[in-house]
C-alpha cells in the first residue's frame, strides 16, 4: 500500500529582532500543523525524507516570500515546504517580524 501523507515536523524558527520569541514559537507551531508531505505519485514512489531550510519574508500579517536556504536534496520536499508555508495562513502569528527562518523536517 502507498504511504499516506503525513504532517511534517517543523524545526524551531528564529525570530528577527522585530519579532518576539513567543511570536516565533506560535509561527513555528502553525507551520508544523500545516506542513504537508507531498502526495504526488512520484513522492509515493521515491518516499523522500529530509530537512528543508527556509527563510520566510513577511509584510504585516502576509507571507510575501519563501527562500530555500538549505535544500533537502529532494525537489519534491523543497517545493512541498515552500507551498505549505505560502498557503499556511500563519503570517499573522509572526508578531510583526519582517523575516523568520528555520527548517521543516519531512
Amino acid at each position: 500500500p502507498a504511504p499516506t501523507a503525513q504532517p511534517a515536523k517543523a524545526a524551531p524558527v528564529a525570530a528577527t529582532p522585530r519579532g518576539s520569541p513567543a511570536a516565533a514559537a506560535q509561527f513555528r507551531a502553525c507551520l508544523q500543523s500545516r506542513a504537508r508531505y507531498p502526495t504526488s505519485k512520484e513522492a509515493r514512489l521515491q518516499n523522500p525524507r529530509g530537512a528543508v531550510g527556509v527563510a520566510v519574508s513577511l509584510s504585516g500579517a502576509s507571507i510575501t516570500g519563501v527562500a530555500i536556504t538549505a535544500s533537502s536534496g529532494s525537489p519534491l520536499l523543497d517545493q512541498a515546504a515552500r507551498s505549505s508555508i505560502l498557503s499556511s495562513g500563519c503570517g499573522s502569528l509572526a508578531g510583526g517580524a519582517s523575516s523568520l527562518s528555520g527548517r521543516i523536517v519531512f
